[in-house]
């Protein structure tokens, strides 16, 4: 990734905080946070959407995300098409009523957008019946067949078996992971990387809430002591594929031979290639799940402790 970012020309970012993205760039528009512009939350998780007004102006040079890329539209000769004459307020009306047709189509009167700015909260009405997964298949299979070619639930696909891809079955079957306690050599750990307690990934990182000094790295009082290192003392954290910095743990929650890191931390590289944020991705792999699914595999990574030697890092 180190090398990556060098051959990029010119790298733009708009960002609200100096992250580790926004260190490497050559040009940063600085954007408004949640609590200097005007917004709507909400998911589909919560029973609530809030209307988020604006609390304080913006601050420096720092401007909303739409005011940014409308400027530059209108600097490149097509703002027209690009806003399409909407401002914040704009838009934000133009997505509620988006928001109202569908409440509409699903029985449910939404207030307005003004009414909804004065109300602040609007909690929507619960469904008539709780959600079950499939309900209609399993009320009646044959009326309601799934998007399978069977329109059943398929445990074996002729259709993933004909693909022929040399780590994909056309049925479940249990794979070794890349790297795991099962290849381990007698000083690696297998690295748990959880998410954060008190944040989501890399949100807040910046905040008093990720804590002082590098990240903490969870291992059993055993291993600590076959590696002569002592409860609290700075390591480096090192896998086949780079290193970062980590202050140990002893912790009686983790078995032998694992060590668990929070995943989170903004890496930042040193002169020497070690990431002082702490960040696991430093140590993980660039590997997928399989060739069908490419998702991220991050739960393979085998790892050595070594106490850090402090003078020769930068921080």
């Amino acid at each position: 990734m180190q090398r990556l970012w060098s051959g990029v020309d010119t790298v733009i970012v708009h960002e609200q905080f100096w992250t580790a993205t926004a260190r490497r760039a050559d040009i940063v528009l600085p954007a408004t946070t949640s609590l200097e512009r005007n917004d709507i939350g909400g998911s589909s998780r919560d029973p609530h959407v809030f209307y988020m007004p604006a609390l304080i102006k913006p601050l420096g040079e720092s401007r909303n995300d739409v005011d940014i890329f409308r400027q530059l539209a209108t600097m490149l000769g097509f703002d027209d098409r690009f806003s399409e004459g909407r401002g914040e307020t704009g838009w934000l009306r133009w997505l509620w009523a988006h928001s109202e047709r569908e409440a509409q189509r699903q029985g449910i009167e939404a207030p307005t957008f003004d009414r909804l700015v004065g109300m602040n909260v609007w909690q929507v009405p619960p469904p008539d019946k709780p959600e079950v997964l499939l309900s209609d298949f399993r009320a009646d299979p044959n009326a309601n067949r799934l998007q399978t070619p069977s329109g059943k639930i398929e445990i074996s696909s002729k259709t993933i078996a004909s693909f022929q891809y040399e780590d994909v079955a056309g049925h479940p079957v249990w794979q070794a992971p890349f790297e795991w306690l099962g290849n381990a050599q007698e000083d690696e750990l297998a690295l748990l990387s959880r998410q954060p307690e008190k944040f989501l990934h890399s949100q807040l990182a910046q905040t008093s809430l990720a804590g002082s000094g590098p990240p903490d790295v969870l291992v059993h009082a055993m291993d600590a002591q076959q590696r002569n290192l002592a409860d609290r003392c700075i390591v480096r954290v090192v896998s086949r594929r780079g290193a970062c910095l980590a202050r140990l743990r002893l912790s009686s929650q983790c078995r032998r031979g694992i060590a668990v890191m929070q995943t989170g931390p903004w890496f930042i590289g040193d002169r020497n290639g070690i990431d002082t944020g702490g960040n696991p991705n430093a140590l993980t792999l660039d590997l997928a799940t399989s060739t069908l699914s490419q998702a991220p595999a991050a739960q393979t990574c085998l790892v050595r402790l070594y106490r850090a030697n402090l003078d020769d890092t930068e921080h």
